[in-house]
């Protein structure tokens, strides 16, 4: 016989921290456990012994206010209100407080919003003229009430009509008001997992009014077609087994919302709120949503695994750029400090630009030889360019195969004698520019050189030594090149490929890498935050040690003004009524410089966070959201690249061709969804001329049957331009 085991209750944990919970079971009654105790407990019908929890536990820094709302099933705003209430009632008012009830609705305030439903309004619009009467809620239930009525009314046939006379004598039938179609707005609202409100299939045949920003299809496409949503649902299915995971249809509206955002020119997530226009549920195939609503829904993707997505589109890329490049790969390598202006304690780094250290993360970006971003790598710690650039090179040869040679171009950042060497042993080719102090040839040695032209420059260049990397270490190429001006720089290379080549490689750099660089602060926004969550620095990480920096700066400050005594003494006569206050400033700041020395012996260069005076107040920035948004600028920076470059043969100004895309991007149009097309009719800001070059790109583009990701039934997009 099988003893019979009692079945287990059902129970559910909600973590609102690292060893804090709250347990639902079954019968409805909740637990708060810490550290494996349980605090406190509370059921449906006990609200003043939550709200009890809650205060106590929202007092406590380390946890959270959005995991402890998200545990307790709540909003932060709700918290944010129990939390006052106790502060200006005391505790134990949480226990005395009734929440009541509404009044009933009167007779006729149920009759005043059913005419504005009669009128054709939304229930927004009907709740934007009663609400302080009424609350949304309830305008809701009028209106549900309203929609049935309608629904059982006998409808009037078409022999029953109104007949009326028009201005000139003649009858004509009117239908009645409850008869007649009406068009209805979109709610501004999303709920979460909420489908589309209209079918695909009853959009057929439907020719929508003016569609606000529908040019961003054009990017929404491109990146369907490229396969970032595919990567993107396979991650979020694989993620399944975690406990914030976003549906599928949130997912997408997400992406879509950030993704037109940034072709829009917003810059970062929070310009989703330019989406809210009354065609954005014919958009986004669903109504449109907040801010705060993409940024949770990219949050709860990047947990899952956000670097697996951006290595995903880095391998994609890399492995079209072997497909598509004959010979070698050339791929550049700069490092680029993104600043910091917030109020949090963050590490700091060297800005080349300002000469200076400034609080920031150091990124390191990757570029093809056409300027298209390929791969991102963040450092808070601020490592030195030499710590990734065997890191980056091997991802890249396991992307491109052996047999590509891959060719790193950097500047002298990477320039250092241990790397060179590396680079060159693991295969890896590279050119760089060499480190002064170098030997200067003279003018005379470049007199039968070589030319090489580069944009209206002509660079003569000799090659008839090799640099000893010392050590032991071997020898790379050294090719000396000398400018118009007169200026002779030194490039240094372990590579076959000739030295014109090499040159162009290394001098293309600032049109290609650093041009593109500054595009992407201008126009994608890849030093804004994207994030606004921090989190405590790990306390046994090492970092500088300021107390030993402070000291450094006082010692120079010192020494300044002690010789700024001196040099002032040296110029007095001997009798002058100034030379014994000087004397006394001189010694005072020697023996300064005495007190200062002897404290900074004692003083570690760098020391764990915890032996700092900055522990418990450094904070980082989590990447992975930034990590989302930034592989959807690099996505979209290609495709932008990709069209500019079909646009650019067709326009008077090839140069402005990706300023002109944008106008195309922007630009409203009409949408009709047919049974195997959707027709997009464009009309954006342009001149003659480059309304005939968009249709000559659109040409282009709809020979790729572009789809939207958010129709069900893949149609293919066919894109116009309108003639005005």
């Amino acid at each position: 016989m099988v003893p019979e085991v009692e079945p287990k209750a059902e129970v559910r944990t909600r973590w609102f921290c690292g060893n804090g919970a709250v347990v639902e079971r079954a019968d409805g009654e909740c637990e708060v456990v810490i550290g494996g105790v349980a605090i406190g407990w509370f059921s449906r019908s006990e609200l003043g012994q939550r709200d009890l929890l809650l205060v106590a536990l929202a007092d406590n820094p380390v946890i959270k206010l959005q995991d402890l709302a998200r545990a307790f099933g709540l909003s932060t705003e709700r918290i944010r209100q129990i939390r006052e209430y106790a502060r200006i009632h005391g505790a134990q008012a949480l226990f005395e407080r009734r929440i009541g009830r509404r009044p009933p609705l009167s007779a006729r305030l149920k009759k005043r919003v059913a005419a504005l439903f009669e009128q054709g309004l939304t229930i927004d619009a009907a709740y934007a003229k009663v609400k302080r009467s009424t609350s949304r809620a309830s305008v809701g239930r009028i209106h549900k009430e309203w929609a049935a009525a309608q629904k059982s009314a006998p409808k009037t046939s078409p022999g029953e009509q109104l007949s009326l006379v028009a201005d000139d004598g003649q009858p004509m039938d009117v239908a009645p008001r409850a008869v007649r179609p009406r068009e209805r707005r979109a709610p501004r609202e999303v709920r979460r997992g909420q489908p589309p409100e209209e079918s695909s299939e009853a959009m057929d045949g439907r020719r929508s009014a003016l569609v606000q920003h529908v040019g961003t299809w054009l990017m929404v496409g491109q990146l369907h077609a490229d396969g970032l949503y595919d990567d993107a649902e396979r991650l979020r299915t694989e993620g399944r087994q975690r406990e914030r995971v976003p549906a599928r249809d949130d997912l997408r509206v997400a992406l879509d919302a950030a993704i037109m955002s940034l072709s829009l020119g917003q810059r970062c997530i929070e310009g989703v709120r330019r989406l809210a226009t009354p065609s954005a549920d014919t958009l986004l195939f669903r109504a449109c949503p907040s801010a705060r609503w993409t940024r949770d829904v990219l949050h709860d993707f990047a947990a899952q695994g956000a670097a697996l997505f951006h290595l995903g589109r880095a391998h994609r890329h890399a492995s079209s750029l072997a497909a598509e490049t004959p010979g070698r790969v050339v791929v550049y390598v700069d490092n680029h400090l993104r600043k910091y202006t917030g109020k949090h304690v963050i590490r700091k780094g060297w800005k080349m630009q300002e000469r200076q250290v400034v609080p920031g993360v150091t990124d390191y970006y990757v570029h093809d030889s056409s300027g298209r971003p390929l791969l991102r790598m963040d450092s808070p710690e601020h490592a030195p360019l030499v710590n990734v650039l065997r890191p980056i090179a091997r991802f890249l040869r396991s992307q491109i195969g052996d047999a590509t040679p891959l060719l790193l171009v950097f500047d002298r950042a990477g320039a250092f004698p241990e790397e060179m060497a590396a680079l060159r042993d693991e295969g890896f080719e590279f050119v760089t520019y060499e480190r002064r102090p170098f030997p200067v040839m003279p003018e005379a040695a470049f007199a039968s050189a070589s030319v090489v032209r580069y944009r209206e420059e002509s660079i003569r260049w000799v090659e008839d030594r090799q640099k000893n990397l010392l050590d032991g270490r071997g020898r790379v190429r050294r090719i000396s090149f000398l400018t118009d001006e007169g200026t002779q720089i030194n490039v240094l290379a372990a590579s076959s490929a000739s030295a014109p080549d090499l040159l162009l490689a290394l001098l293309h750099r600032w049109s290609r890498q650093e041009n593109q660089l500054k595009h992407e602060i201008d126009r994608w926004g890849i030093n804004q935050l994207d994030g606004r969550r921090v989190e405590p620095y790990d306390e046994d990480a090492v970092i500088p040690n300021p107390a030993r920096r402070r000291l450094e700066l006082d010692v120079r400050d010192a020494r300044r003004r002690e010789g700024d005594a001196l040099r002032e003494l040296a110029h007095l006569s001997p009798d002058h009524p100034r030379r014994e206050r000087l004397t006394q400033l001189a010694a005072g700041a020697f023996q300064e410089q005495e007190h200062l020395l002897a404290a900074r012996a004692t003083a570690p260069k760098r020391a764990p966070l915890r032996e700092t005076e900055l522990s418990g107040k450094l904070r980082r920035h989590p990447g992975p959201l930034k990590l989302i948004v930034d592989t959807l600028r690099a996505a979209l920076g290609s495709a932008e690249t990709n069209l500019a470059a079909l646009l650019a043969a067709h326009l008077p100004k090839p140069r402005e061709a990706k300023k002109t895309l944008l106008n195309l991007l922007a630009a409203p149009g009409t949408v009709t969804f047919r049974e195997t097309a959707i027709h997009v009719r464009l009309r954006p800001a342009a001149t003659p001329r480059e309304r005939s070059a968009f249709r000559a790109l659109l040409r282009g583009v709809n020979a790729g049957r572009l789809a939207l990701p958010g129709d069900p039934r893949r149609r293919p997009l066919r894109f116009s331009v309108a003639n005005s």
